[in-house]
């Protein structure tokens, strides 16, 4: 981004501070205060959600409230906000980039930067995504996360919500030395998609790997797999704060031994307000999420545990020869094979797996401490993870066993309302 902009943004700071209350809106307010907006009209927008990772934007996507003289302007203006194209380099994440339709491939439809290898998945709904394998021009292999804008600015506002907090969580996670997040390297917007390029390149995803271990089984890592994935949501909630409030094993992804936690698009980051409560979630999936969210209630970082309890009672059938699928069937007999849906069905599954042999009972005695109904009643992620290490070397990598662990900071009173 030209400097003269930054400066220009400084220079509107003096006479309107209230623009210090939003964040990455640097770009934008300067594109609106150019295009002559009156200022409580840019903060209108601004306060309505519009920010810079919308640039470029189409014509229905305009900021509201523009005569059409001012969006003559305005599309002068966002011009020269465009970057050439991606760079990606170091530190991690660079700037967002804000690209032009000259900076993308007219075939593979990204910038011209990446070269494409393969797509390793195409998403569809609500919110649909292509997840893409990809290399530099240095050679290095990256995942590339493009997310499809919408039609209408309502639309856009919905869906740049949920972007805007995935890159701000992401960002902020950028210096965690733990293992067990995916990275952002580099961001972009373009007239139609948003992209994110992501570090490392996982072979699958924890249900894939689960369904696999059935046939071949690796008891052993998947052993570990528990303390590592505890200790990750130890660090989002004590140390990030953050709630990821989608945890299940398509979010789960496996590279080598090691397992990543990703997909932090509805995550709420709360160490502004240190209150962890909501009563809005519109985007999770209803099968793993607790029965509070899924009765639209107020709901807590207590939300996650819940959810990684369900993810814990799979992983535990996988690792006493079973199928995670027995699980889903014992749910269905009780109801819907929705966990929150079916209460009886998950003291059933629990109590089936304890009697069908005598190995791996300590993962059981930790998920009934995460799946009470009750939220107060689970076990926070910083308990979880001191009662794993306690229970056992094998339930956590070399990477995560206590004694050669970093401690985390100790974390802030986080008040629950």
């Amino acid at each position: 981004m030209p400097t003269d902009h930054a400066t220009r943004y400084q220079q509107l700071l003096e006479t309107q501070p209230e623009l210090k209350k939003f964040d990455h809106t640097l770009k934008i307010a300067v594109a609106l205060h150019d295009t002559g907006v009156k200022h409580d009209v840019i903060l209108r927008q601004l306060n309505d959600g519009v920010s810079d990772f919308w640039i470029p934007m189409r014509k229905d996507h305009y900021p509201r409230r523009l005569s059409p003289s001012q969006e003559s302007l305005f599309e002068r203006a966002q011009t020269e906000l465009l970057t050439k194209d991606l760079e990606v380099g170091h530190p991690w994440p660079s700037e967002h980039f804000n690209l032009g339709q000259d900076s993308i491939d007219e075939d593979n439809k990204m910038p011209r930067s990446l070269k494409y290898r393969k797509t390793l998945s195409t998403g569809s709904g609500p919110r649909p995504t292509i997840i893409q394998e990809v290399t530099t021009p240095s050679g290095d292999l990256y995942v590339l996360k493009r997310i499809r804008r919408r039609h209408t600015y309502e639309e856009e506002l919905e869906e740049m919500k949920y972007i805007k907090g995935e890159l701000s969580i992401m960002k902020k996670m950028r210096y965690v030395s733990l293992p067990h997040f995916v990275r952002l390297v580099a961001s972009y917007t373009e007239i139609n998609y948003v992209g994110l390029l992501l570090h490392p390149r996982a072979e699958c995803h924890l249900g894939e790997f689960l369904d696999k271990s059935h046939q071949e089984p690796d008891v052993h890592l998947l052993s570990t797999f528990f303390g590592c994935i505890a200790t990750a949501l130890a660090y989002l909630h004590c140390n990030d704060s953050v709630r990821h409030k989608d945890i299940k094993p398509e979010n789960i992804l496996v590279k080598g031994t090691r397992v990543l936690l990703t997909d932090f698009g509805i995550s709420l980051d709360f160490s502004a307000t240190n209150i962890t409560t909501t009563n809005e979630e519109k985007r999770r999936s209803l099968k793993y999420c607790a029965p509070e969210v899924a009765a639209s209630e107020p709901r807590n970082s207590s939300s996650d545990i819940w959810s990684l309890g369900c993810v814990f009672l799979e992983m535990t059938a996988v690792l006493k020869g079973k199928k995670r699928k027995d699980i889903h069937n014992i749910l269905a007999r009780h109801g819907q094979p929705n966990f929150c849906h079916s209460r009886r069905g998950i003291e059933d599954a629990v109590e089936w797996l304890r009697e069908e042999n005598s190995q791996y009972e300590k993962p059981l005695g930790w998920i009934k401490e995460m799946i009470p109904w009750a939220a107060e009643k689970r076990i926070t992620a910083r308990a979880l993870q001191d009662r794993i290490f306690h229970d056992g070397r094998e339930y956590s990598g070399m990477c995560c066993f206590k004694k050669n662990l970093t401690e985390f900071d100790p974390p802030e009173q986080v008040r629950v309302s």
